[in-house]
């Protein structure tokens, strides 16, 4: 997931400094994450601590990203959630995403 430090410009000098925030950032499309993001876990066969987690905002953005993924051994998805999760996260989400992604 990307992650940035949260700046503020004072308004009388104009110098900018960090707030000491995090703010994190879909790795699909650089929109900030707040609460809720759907992770994807990518294993190598000779990796053998090394597992590399994809951050995103949607499915749509995790499928964009998953598509550009190079891995020889396997892909952990995150799981369909059918309940108050935000837009773009939602089963019918996933499934637009998937007719989306297919068309392509």
């Amino acid at each position: 997931m990307g992650k940035k430090s949260e700046k503020k410009t004072c308004e009388h000098c104009g110098q900018e400094s960090f707030t000491g925030n995090v703010i994190y950032t879909c790795d699909g499309c650089g929109k900030v994450v707040d609460e809720q993001w759907l992770t994807v876990s990518v294993f190598q066969k000779d990796e053998v601590d090394g597992v590399q987690s994809i951050h995103c905002c949607s499915w749509r953005c995790l499928l964009r990203k998953l598509a550009m993924v190079d891995t020889d051994y396997f892909v952990v998805l995150p799981y369909l959630h059918f309940d108050d999760v935000p837009e773009g996260q939602r089963a019918s989400d996933f499934w637009d995403a998937v007719r989306e992604w297919g068309q392509k």
